[in-house]
């Protein structure tokens, strides 16, 4: 039954998509996220009244567009978690978010910036496909149809200096021995390679928040944390293991363009979670290089 309900979502979504019912779509993503939640019903029937009054507006009212995937409408789909809500966040066609508008617009900025030999790491397929249209690598902890290569950051199987670019987008704050990683990363890259990485960060953080020894007696406590999140980080604290890591960075955010920002949407909202803290979600990818 439950491979059956599995197959019918799928078609569901692949039926919305190709007539471009993205709301219809969005909705049915929420439901799901719902249903696998431990509650939090209010903010799923938030995000799916706002999906449901959007879709006449995306026609007759189109402010925002994404860069990616080419949509225009009203305002981007908000991302609901459990108690968490963060409005205007995704895109209700190719599923990206501020950090992914963020880069593809520093990018189409920089064209000077080597792409030849491109890993994602935990890829958005349809994003990789955007960004790398030529070819690119895949490596992901999951078997995935579209990943090529089954493995994570504590023993990268690729050589030293063997990437122009590397994507990292939300996999660091899951990673245990995270100065390992980054290390790793350094070395796949070329002399002249980016690292573009990004992971969930908030204004107002002083000191990281490690759950990797004891979670439940962690400073902020277990509803702090994503379930799987070995730390959340603090900019300064994330910013210093760069340096750690023996590379140089470069901070993209809404304020390195402000021309698109209206219509992309590269600043993000705060989330549930940071108003209650008395933190503001921030989206910063990091440009890293040796």
């Amino acid at each position: 039954m439950k491979r059956f309900l599995k197959a019918a979502k799928k078609a569901t979504i692949k039926f919305c998509e190709k007539i471009h019912a993205y709301r219809l779509k969005m909705c049915i993503i929420h439901t799901e996220y719902f249903l696998a939640s431990n509650g939090g019903a209010t903010v799923y029937i938030k995000a799916i009244a706002f999906e449901l009054s959007n879709i006449l507006l995306d026609y007759f009212k189109p402010k925002r567009r994404c860069p990616i995937c080419g949509w225009q409408g009203s305002e981007f789909s908000p991302i609901a978690f459990s108690d968490n809500y963060r409005a205007a966040t995704r895109c209700p066609s190719c599923m990206t978010y501020e950090r992914h508008r963020l880069l593809i617009n520093y990018i189409n900025n920089h064209p000077d910036i080597p792409r030849e030999n491109v890993l994602f790491v935990g890829p958005n397929k349809f994003f990789a496909d955007i960004l790398a249209p030529d070819g690119y690598f895949s490596i992901d902890i999951y078997p995935y149809d579209y990943v090529d290569v089954i493995g994570d950051l504590g023993t990268l199987p690729f050589k030293d200096n063997s990437f122009d670019m590397v994507i990292c987008f939300r996999v660091l704050e899951h990673i245990p021995d995270d100065m390992t990683a980054l290390s790793n990363l350094r070395n796949i890259l070329k002399d002249n390679g980016s690292l573009f990485l990004s992971v969930p960060l908030y204004e107002g953080i002083e000191n990281t928040f490690d759950y990797t020894t004891d979670r439940n007696n962690c400073l902020r406590g277990p509803t702090w944390a994503y379930p799987d999140h070995a730390r959340d980080f603090s900019i300064n604290d994330l910013e210093n293991k760069i340096f750690q890591s023996n590379m140089q960075f470069e901070k993209i955010t809404y304020k390195s363009d402000t021309s698109n920002n209206m219509l992309y949407k590269l600043k993000p909202d705060n989330d549930t979670i940071g108003k209650k803290m008395n933190y503001i979600y921030t989206d910063i990818v990091y440009r890293c290089f040796k």
